[in-house]
């Protein structure tokens, strides 16, 4: 289930994925694996388009280190 929903992702423009980068960037928190489908697609469109997917993602996972669980 999750592999389809990150395949259906792939639809989107770099503007839709940073518009919701926060609530995906939530979901890594519950994700069972770090090498996750969801973790690999946000890399990847991070580093396909840094100044627009990248810096935000960056951003909200550093938002996160405070978080002993998260980090």
């Amino acid at each position: 289930v999750r592999q389809y929903a990150v395949r259906r992702l792939e639809a989107f423009s770099d503007e839709d994925i940073a518009e919701f980068l926060l609530q995906l960037t939530q979901v890594l928190k519950f994700e069972p694996f770090h090498r996750s489908s969801l973790a690999l697609f946000l890399v990847r469109r991070a580093l396909a388009n840094p100044a627009q997917v990248g810096h935000k993602l960056f951003w909200h996972l550093r938002s996160e280190m405070h978080e002993p669980s998260v980090r």
